[in-house]
């Protein structure tokens, strides 16, 4: 499923860091059909690719659009794919900050 026009492990974010989790949607042709889910792992650049197969054009066209073209579990999987690169993301760009606006408890 290396489809596209660039490598994943070229992309470098605006800070300069290094994406370590990418989530690639692709069209169904081929050997891969819609539905179809893809795991791969560089452990050399620490990068982990999901790909996710969604309907060709063709298909899409035939069907009204009013549903999303994942199927439930590659949602699911996303999901958690996604969450596994939150302590990375924490690690690299540290703690986000947030502004306190009082207590909980109404207090102040």
């Amino acid at each position: 499923m290396n489809r596209g026009q660039y490598l994943p492990r070229s992309i470098i974010a605006a800070d300069g860091s290094l994406f370590t989790h990418v989530v690639k949607m692709v069209h169904a042709d081929g050997g891969w059909e819609a539905g179809d889910i893809d795991l791969q792992v560089d452990g050399k650049h620490g990068l982990m690719v999901l790909g996710l197969v969604v309907p060709s054009l063709e298909d899409l066209y035939e069907e009204e659009r009013t549903k999303t073209v994942l199927s439930e579990q590659q949602l699911q999987v996303a999901r958690d794919f996604l969450a596994l690169a939150l302590p990375y993301y924490a690690e690299a760009h540290g703690l986000v900050n947030v502004p306190s606006y009082g207590s909980a408890s109404g207090g102040d």
